[in-house]
Order: structure tokens, then sequence, then C-alpha cells
């Protein structure tokens, strides 16, 4: 059987799907389209009647790896790339009784307000791909923070650690979000975002790259040089020699932050968990306390993977 329940994140860099049936990922990048839907192969996603190319295509007609802003949540942009999102999936809503998504925000972004606007938004859209109508009004859509998804993800495979004292470190692609559960309460006055996401060591990576090579690396090309520790150049395999000097100093600059947010609690911590795509970072290349932290299984699927699992969950509360 088919699972009805779906959990969706937009992150800064790249947008993830998941649930039992399938796992999607693709570039968070949309741009408006001058392409007729009639004739054209790529996926079009018409948001009030205006174009848009969505993930690969958009990175590749715009040559930008990312476009969203403050204000990108509740956007028509935004709409285009929740949309993509559930049709690469596959996810037929219209299939079952009841559809649920459940969709995260930036924990010092989110607001009971915020949340409503987000979901009025979905119910009221009026969405066409490739002319065809998609109508999104039938799902039970939930938006919570991020990175407290993270947790109820880890909680898949150790539920007996609901009621433990929690940490949780997202190492996203633009923001260093931080968490707190309390005897399985979350500390939503706690939470903290920080603009320290893996963006800022690619950007070093290429700046100290042009300086050496005179050749410039987009965000792409830097994470493969991080990742790979070489890249081809003009039929050239070619290092950065200071790449580790740089993670380093970066991952400290993480590590400092986290231990001043850790110092708001006077409760003792139990679990600490890491998850985003900076992960492996942190336990690599970390101090002593990043050492006592767990990555999660998946830790790039992993607020994806619990939205899915807040949905299911909140279906059963009902």
């Amino acid at each position: 059987m088919s699972d009805e329940f779906l959990g969706i994140d937009v992150g800064y860099g790249l947008t993830k799907t998941f649930n039992t049936d399938n796992k999607v990922v693709f570039p968070t990048a949309v741009v408006a389209s001058s392409v007729n839907p009639m004739f054209s192969d790529s996926l079009v996603i018409e948001v009030d009647g205006d174009p848009y190319l969505v993930g690969k295509e958009a990175v590749h007609h715009t040559g930008a790896g990312e476009v969203r802003t403050v204000s990108f949540l509740g956007s028509p942009e935004w709409l285009a790339v929740l949309t993509a999102a559930i049709l690469r999936h596959g996810f037929q809503s219209n299939a079952f009784e009841n559809p649920s998504l459940t969709i995260g925000v930036p924990p010092r972004s989110f607001t009971p307000g915020m949340a409503n606007r987000l979901k009025e938004v979905i119910a009221k859209s009026k969405v066409h791909c490739n002319q065809k109508r998609i109508s999104l009004n039938k799902l039970k859509v939930d938006v919570i923070p991020q990175a407290t998804a993270i947790f109820f993800a880890y909680l898949t495979e150790h539920p007996e650690d609901i009621d433990r004292n929690t940490i949780v470190v997202d190492l996203g692609y633009l923001t260093l979000d931080l968490v707190a559960f309390w005897e399985g309460r979350y500390l939503q006055e706690s939470s903290e975002s920080h603009t320290l996401g893996i963006s800022i060591l690619l950007d070093t990576i290429s700046k100290r790259f042009f300086q050496i090579h005179n050749a410039v690396l987009d965000r792409f090309a830097a994470y493969d040089l991080l990742i790979n520790r070489q890249i081809e150049l003009f039929n050239q395999t070619v290092t950065l020699p200071d790449l580790d000097t740089i993670v380093r100093r970066y991952v400290k600059q993480v590590c400092q932050t986290i231990e001043i947010f850790m110092t708001k609690f006077s409760f003792p911590v139990h679990r600490g968990i890491i998850a985003g795509g900076g992960a492996g970072l942190l336990t690599t290349n970390g101090n002593g306390l990043m050492n006592r932290f767990m990555v999660v299984t998946d830790p790039i699927m992993a607020n994806a993977k619990g939205y899915w699992r807040y949905a299911g969950d909140s279906h059963e509360s009902v």
C-alpha cells in the first residue's frame, strides 16, 4: 500500500522529500520561465499563471545555485518548489482519503501565524504543471520548526530516548540551527539560527582556489573539492594545499557557537545529535565535545524524514 504521509524539506541548497515509497533530492533553484509549457519537455510549474523552472533546469537556465531570500517563504517561487517536490516524488494526493504533508520553517522564524499563512497559501493555490491543474487543497498540512524534525527522525531508531534531554545541531547549507528538547518538550524560546552554514566554508574555498589557481569555482564545484579533495581543471587534477586548515578554522567557529548555545541550559544534556550537509565535518574535525555528539542516519535527509514521521504521528493523534 502506498504511503499517504509525506515530508518535504525545502532547504537553502537542496530540497528533499521522504516517505516509505520514495525519497527525492534536487537543488532549491527556481527561475521565472519564458518557455511555453506546451512546447517544453521540462517540468514547468505555473503559479497564478506565471511559469517557473525548478531544480536542475533552473540551475542550468540561470547559472545560479540558489535563490532563497527572507521573503521566499509563501512566495510563488516557494510554492513552485513545493509543487515540484510533490510531483517529482510521485505523491498522488488524490489517491488517498487523508493525505498529509509536513513542512518546516527556520526555528527562529516559526510562529503559529507564519504556519497558518503557509497553510493558507497552499490551500488557496492555483497551480498547474505543463498546463494540467494540480490540486493541493486536499492535503492536510502541518508546519513545524526545522531541526525539531531531526529529533523525530532520530526517535524512529531510538524511541527509548523520547524523554531524554537532547541538543540538536542542524548544520545546513546557509544556516546553523540549534534547538533543545527538555524531557521530550521542545524549548522554542531557546532555539537559535546562525548564518554559519557550509556555504560560508564553500565560499572561502572558492576564494582561496581563485587566489592559487586563478580559476573560479561555484559552490557546487567547491563542494566537490571539499568531498573529493581534488578537482579536474583544464585536463589536470588540482588540489588546494591548505584545504585542511580552511576546514578546521570554519569548524572551530561552528563549535564555539554550539558551546555558547549549550551554556544556556542548567539541566544535564543526555543526548547530542547532528544532521545536515555539514554533519560529518563536525565529528571528523571538531573538538572533544563534538566527538560526544552522534550523527543521525542519513543526515541530509533527516529533516524530511522527521517531517514524514510527524505527519504520521499527527494523523494518529486526531
